[in-house]
């Protein structure tokens, strides 16, 4: 099949700099929602101190801000150089310094090129320094099982030819360890300072660095479900129609969660209308039913809800194997027209059903010959008997670009169908 989802693309040529580009990308990912358009102001970073000590790793952000107070971290995304790597190099943000006593110069830009450009250069001094003490973001942390939470360390750092006391982030520098990692993880190489917590209990995060070490007491608490909530795609089925059930969860962390079908008990008020195979309802008579699913793990907590069947008597359709409700009408479009079309399988239930007004015609209602266009399997006054099924393509020889076939069953409105196929100019 050449079957294609027409898309109409508009270019205009336009000279846009390098740096609105990617001032348009963090608005394409930060407005995704329906938030009104942000316009850009300014870029910042949140480098404190232009002094770092011997072999130490100092990591920089770099913010693009808007109008909004909104911020977007564009680190990763910005040229980062260094004048000298002997002396320190940076990569994505992160300075590592060497144990050479001197200055270098460490710059970020835009990948733009003239007036549109930004760039921001620092002259680092590299030079030995005294740690004091080591301060985490968090003294005590309650977490959730499988919750993370990312731990951060500074360092009050005194120059000694100066006397100057300063803070500096030193996460990347410290030694990460949990005292029972079996209930708290924590990441001591690519995302140091992670927080994972395992499972029920406490446990303390530790950071050390050269003679100093700072702690964080962590509790992790058992997630537990507080609510659920049985959810249906739709509440009025037909006999024979099934439907997959789906069940949320609110968890003690505040959180929605999927529930697994065999996580709940399913139960029918009457089996004989709707029937329930874990979570698929299936339905088998004319009348209403109340569906219940139970948490096994704390039968106080269910949810419920009410699903009637409608028709004992209707024409199930199925487009290529996959059912499609009716009245079904439909345009297809092709780039290049094919011989073989969609498969199409009519289903009756409940009763023998007659096909009325088959017709085959170009859009204007012209009709098209046998020999032009025809059905497979599917003509004018057929019975498709109850239970059984007719399946049907369209056959076509003609020189049409365009045709439309139809038919009713029954000359009931409800069970119409229309199918148009074109070939796109």
């Amino acid at each position: 099949m050449f079957l294609k989802n027409k898309v109409v693309l508009v270019l205009k040529k336009i000279f846009i700099t390098p740096l609105f580009l990617i001032l348009i990308m963090f608005l394409s990912v930060s407005c995704s929602d329906t938030k009104p358009e942000r316009l850009f102001v300014n870029f910042s970073d949140d480098l404190n101190s232009t002094t770092i000590g011997l072999n130490r790793k100092l990591q920089i952000h770099v913010y693009a801000n808007y109008d909004d107070a909104s911020q977007d971290d564009v680190t990763s995304i910005m040229s980062w150089s260094s004048s000298d790597t002997t002396v320190a190099s940076v990569k994505d943000g992160l300075v590592s310094s060497t144990s050479k006593v001197a200055q270098v110069e460490i710059s970020y830009k835009t990948e733009s090129q003239g007036s549109s450009s930004f760039e921001q250069k620092y002259n680092l001094n590299v030079k030995a320094l005294e740690l004091l003490k080591i301060e985490l973001s968090q003294s005590s942390l309650t977490l959730y099982e499988d919750e993370e939470y990312q731990l951060n360390a500074k360092g009050l750092f005194e120059d000694n030819e100066t006397s100057e006391t300063f803070y500096q982030d030193i996460t990347n520098d410290c030694e990460w360890e949990s005292l029972d990692g079996s209930l708290i993880g924590v990441n001591n190489s690519d995302a140091k300072g992670l927080v994972k917590a395992i499972k029920e209990g406490f446990s303390t995060i530790v950071a050390s660095n050269l003679t100093q070490s700072a702690s964080t007491d962590v509790e992790v608490k058992k997630i537990f479900f507080t609510q659920v909530e049985l959810n249906a795609t739709k509440d009025t089925l037909n006999v024979e129609q099934k439907i997959e059930l789906q069940v949320t969860a609110l968890s003690s962390s505040n959180q929605k969660v999927l529930l697994d079908a065999d996580e709940l008990e399913w139960s029918s008020s009457d089996s004989e209308v709707i029937s329930m195979e874990k979570n698929i309802a299936t339905a088998l008579k004319h009348g209403t039913a109340t569906i219940v699913a139970t948490l096994k793990t704390n039968s106080d907590l269910s949810s419920s809800l009410l699903l009637n069947v409608d028709k004992e008597k209707y024409m199930r359709l199925f487009k290529n194997g996959v059912e499609v409700e009716m009245p079904f009408a439909q345009t297809t479009e092709y780039d290049v027209f094919p011989k073989d079309f969609d498969t199409f399988t009519l289903h009756a239930v409940g009763q023998n059903f007659i096909v009325n007004d088959v017709a085959i015609t170009d859009f204007e209602g012209a009709v098209l010959t046998t020999l032009d266009a025809s059905f497979d399997a599917l003509e004018n006054g057929q019975v498709i008997v109850e239970d059984t099924n007719v399946t049907y393509k369209l056959l076509h020889e003609a020189e049409e670009k365009e045709i439309h076939y139809f038919y009713t069953i029954d000359d009931a409105f409800e069970n119409s169908f229309s199918q148009k196929y074109k070939e796109i100019d």
